[in-house]
């Protein structure tokens, strides 16, 4: 956690404070932060986030625009809500929480 919070700070001191690095590079991503990086997200305010982590994991899709971008980028994203199952709200959350917690055991194992 305490890896993620410096991280975070890191990125947003680079993006507010117009340092001469470019936050969106790909290549400065990489190098900089843990190919572990990941969120979890359901809203408009959230896409620059989900954009700039590895892996975002989505409880429910509120709006148009997270949709577009969902579409836009599939395998950026898994969308844990699913009405046909009957995995909306916090059984959604909690379905990403686990999906989430079963890839880091797995690539620990390994």
């Amino acid at each position: 956690m305490l890896l993620n919070v410096f991280f975070s700070c890191e990125y947003l001191v680079q993006k507010y404070l117009h340092s001469k690095v470019n936050v969106s590079d790909n290549t400065y991503k990489q190098k900089r932060f843990p190919h572990n990086w990941i969120c979890l997200c359901d809203d408009d305010n959230d896409i620059e986030m989900a954009m700039f982590c590895h892996h975002a994991y989505i409880p429910s899709v509120t709006s148009e625009s997270l949709k577009n971008i969902i579409d836009e980028n599939p395998s950026h994203f898994t969308v844990a809500c699913d009405t046909e199952m009957q995995r909306e709200e916090v059984l959604a959350t909690d379905y990403a929480l686990r999906i989430i917690l079963d890839t880091f055991q797995e690539s620990s194992e390994k």
